[in-house]
């Protein structure tokens, strides 16, 4: 195969990856772009087929556990419901035993249930402790 082949098959490989973001694809693309210089360099279609196929699988197996350990480490922003869980809101509306009520937390309005089971009152500061569906399960703040 020629050079612009292999290349052109690298750059279909990574756009592949940009679309599915599995980890996958890529190292196939790799393998492709050292096809492609061995096929610069003036070797065999046979040889560019090995090299392609062991550059690949060794980066597929081996480097890719690598990246996947890397990417789950690094620290994610937590955003929309994933960042409520912590914070702290206000009561708006009295909770009950039993009956929600509601909670502001950063200006917005949710509906809120008591961790324990208890009555809290209006005004009362608490922290939210998980969101289940909607609805914001509370405790009084210590």
């Amino acid at each position: 195969m020629s050079v612009q082949m292999w290349l052109i098959l690298s750059v279909v490989l990574l756009f592949v990856e940009i679309l599915t973001v599995g980890l996958t694809t890529i190292w196939f693309g790799i393998g492709a772009c050292f096809a492609a210089l061995a096929s610069y360099l003036g070797a065999d279609i046979i040889w560019q087929w090995v090299i392609f196929i062991v550059v690949s699988v060794f980066c597929l197996f081996l480097v890719r556990p690598i990246f996947k350990r890397l990417w789950a480490r690094r620290e994610k922003t937590r955003t929309n419901v994933d960042s409520v869980p912590g914070k702290t809101g206000v009561v708006k509306e009295k909770i009950r035993k039993h009956h929600p009520g509601r909670v502001s937390v950063n200006g917005i309005d949710w509906l809120a249930k008591s961790v324990e089971d208890e009555e809290i009152k209006e005004g009362t500061e608490v922290v939210i402790e998980k969101v289940e569906g909607a609805t914001l399960l509370v405790s009084k703040r210590q």
